[in-house]
């Protein structure tokens, strides 16, 4: 794949994974 696609994939990954935990945390709280 070409770096171009590449770097905001990885971006909206680790933005999803960062909403996802906020998202378990205020479940636990």
């Amino acid at each position: 794949m070409n770096r171009r696609y590449v770097a905001p994939l990885g971006f909206t990954l680790a933005a999803l994974w960062v909403f996802v935990i906020a998202m378990l945390v205020n479940n636990t709280n």
